[in-house]
């Protein structure tokens, strides 16, 4: 004979069957309190690369520079060169200049270690001739900028350069320190290129060119990424001195020199009526610098006038006594 539940009896049942469905649907989610702290930051991948010299081959005795480049990771890192039996090894970034002594194939070796025991490399193989004995003469040189310059964060800068002597064609690189990409070409004529600098601190911008014979020329140059700072313009005369006195037919060198101001400038260097004509640049960097003779005697005052991208002016001028 079946025992009749009462309606309570049923209703224990359910709640015991609620809680333990309850506690198994607690327990399959991993408990109440949820995952603990934020998403997990996510770090790039390691990487290391050479990115300089662009050329492969290089003449003994001739010094070629390397430079690394890093990304990803966890700072700071740490460095290591490897130059075969060429050259001590180097803990440096950028180690710069090493001079392979003999011929042969070396193995060069940029090995970085991130804070987080992440590894990155990179190799390159230089091979190292004797070269030609009728090319040493064989040279590169940065034309623009002429020196090493400061700049604005911000701001752009115009690169030129040349080679002279060797064997055409050429292949010619530009490195720009991580600034902008580097640059590889193959012809007669070295490229032109204009570079912005976003960021703040020091770059060593360098140009190479290998010619058709493996001969190996190169040259560098600094450009600190400052702060922009508004400053009124301001010149001085460097040559001449006020009141220099020459003889009719003699001629002078203008150097200017700028103390101040915001690039780029336009300039104005004016003469009396009738000594030499006067002369108006825009856009630039650095003052006009002629070389001006006077016929005429009597006394003359030539005055520079800069404005610079501010649209703030200032001025110098110098007297010549032509007697």
């Amino acid at each position: 004979m079946k025992r009749k539940r009462s309606f309570r009896s049923y209703l224990e049942i359910l709640v015991v069957m609620g809680v333990v469905g309850l506690v198994f649907s607690c327990s399959s989610g991993g408990g109440s309190g949820g995952s603990e702290g934020g998403p997990e930051e996510t770090i790039s991948e390691l990487k290391a690369s050479i990115t300089s010299p662009a050329y492969k081959t290089v003449q003994t005795g001739n010094a070629v520079n390397f430079m690394g480049s890093v990304s990803g990771g966890v700072e700071p890192y740490t460095y290591r060169w490897d130059f075969g039996d060429a050259a001590e090894p180097s803990t440096d970034k950028n180690p710069g200049e090493v001079i392979f002594p003999e011929v042969g194939v070396y193995t060069v070796t940029f090995t970085v270690n991130d804070n987080a025991d992440h590894m990155a490399r990179d190799t390159m193989s230089i091979t190292v001739t004797s070269g030609q004995q009728d090319n040493q003469n064989f040279t590169a040189s940065i034309l623009s900028p002429a020196n090493d310059i400061s700049v604005e964060v911000g701001k752009s800068c115009d690169f030129k350069a040349a080679v002279a002597g060797g064997t055409g064609p050429f292949t010619v690189n530009w490195n720009f320190a991580g600034a902008a990409r580097p640059i590889t070409v193959e012809g007669d004529t070295a490229p032109e290129q204009t570079v912005t600098f976003n960021k703040l601190g020091s770059y060593e911008v360098t140009f190479s060119a290998l010619d058709s014979r493996d001969n190996a020329a190169g040259a560098a140059i600094n450009v600190t990424v400052a702060a922009y700072v508004n400053t009124p313009p301001a010149a001085r005369f460097i040559s001449p001195e006020n009141n220099t006195a020459i003889s009719p037919g003699d001629s002078l060198e203008f150097k200017i020199e700028m103390l101040g101001g915001n690039a780029p400038f336009t300039f104005d260097l004016t003469f009396p009526d009738g000594v030499a004509r006067n002369y108006h640049l825009e856009n630039a960097a650095e003052p006009p610098c002629p070389s001006v003779t006077f016929n005429t005697p009597g006394t003359h005052e030539v005055v520079l006038t800069a404005r610079d991208n501010d649209g703030e002016t200032g001025s110098a001028s110098v007297t010549v006594q032509v007697q």
